[in-house]
């Protein structure tokens, strides 16, 4: 009985090493499924595994049995838990990307685009683009994530944004710079790529609009 009993408290011990015992609350309310009288676990920080361990040893083989049944219950819930808040966190970082894609409207019915994305901070990035067809342009707007306003469709993220910046372009009339407003979501379709979809108005010398769309390839930010 001795023996049985030390070889459960190991394996016991063995399955609270490998879950991390992540407070002293959790192993207090496990043990308290089992036994009120027997054994409580105070909710202190000043309780480790050694100690609850410790406390274990006051309890019947049957009692035992129950605790580690209990354990390997909570492991896999611990670890999607954890998986979880990790893709949670994955999901809220924004990647920087560069990519091409086509321009319906700003520099000719439909353009050649260049697109990108270079963040300053989590919120604010330029977005420098070019676009050649039979006019050439070169947009460069400051833009704003609204990240309080992204929401998941078919799993996966959009993300709106919006900015002001400024324009330039050359067509058979000459240059021209134009003030840039710019609106646009984009859609990390993996860890790699990101859809972007934006529409610019320029408004001040002339009024140009067109809608952009592409796919970038996603890298880290080299300015944060």
């Amino acid at each position: 009985m001795l023996l049985k009993k030390e070889l459960m408290l190991g394996g016991l011990g063995l399955s609270f090493c490998l879950v991390g015992i992540p407070s002293a609350a959790k192993a207090q309310t496990v043990v308290h499924t089992v036994s009120d009288t027997t054994f409580a676990v105070a909710p202190t920080s000043a309780h480790t595994a050694e100690a609850t361990v410790e406390e274990l040893t006051n309890l019947e083989p049957a009692q035992l049995t129950s605790v580690m049944d209990q354990s390997a219950v909570n492991q896999p819930a611990d670890l999607e838990v954890a998986q979880a808040r990790r893709r949670t966190r994955n999901a809220s970082r924004s990647k920087d990307f560069i990519g091409v894609g086509a321009d319906f409207g700003y520099a000719d019915d439909v353009s050649f685009a260049v697109i990108s994305k270079l963040s300053i901070n989590e919120s604010v990035a330029v977005r420098p683009s070019v676009l050649i067809g039979d006019d050439f342009s070169v947009l460069v707007p400051v833009t704003y994530e609204f990240s309080q306003l992204s929401a998941e469709v078919n799993d996966f993220q959009v993300r709106p944004y919006a900015g002001v910046g400024a324009a330039y372009s050359d067509d058979d009339e000459g240059e021209d710079f134009n003030l840039l407003l710019t609106a646009g979501v984009d859609v990390p379709i993996s860890q790699r790529f990101t859809l972007n979809a934006q529409a610019n108005l320029g408004v001040l010398n002339d009024t140009d609009f067109g809608v952009t769309v592409g796919i970038g390839y996603n890298f880290d930010s080299i300015f944060r």
